[in-house]
């Protein structure tokens, strides 16, 4: 893997959902003030689907880079 290939990495899977989970929560639990177990839930769901999406792009990107990489 390459250092840019790690970084995308890090930020797509670790920096955006760290950032995302907590202003989610500081929005709708501290500000709107709804119950934090919907919060919870709500969030939880919407990185669920992120980590699906963002996993099948980074499986086709992979597999393009190492087929790219053997011709």
């Amino acid at each position: 893997m390459t250092r840019n290939f790690k970084l995308y990495f890090l930020g797509y899977f670790i920096y955006f959902p760290f950032i995302f989970i907590i202003s989610f929560i500081i929005w709708m639990y501290l500000i709107r003030n709804h119950d934090l177990w919907t919060v919870f839930s709500d969030c939880t769901s919407i990185i669920g689907l992120y980590y699906l999406m963002t996993s099948v792009v980074f499986t086709l990107v992979f597999i393009n880079s190492v087929s790219k990489e053997k011709d």
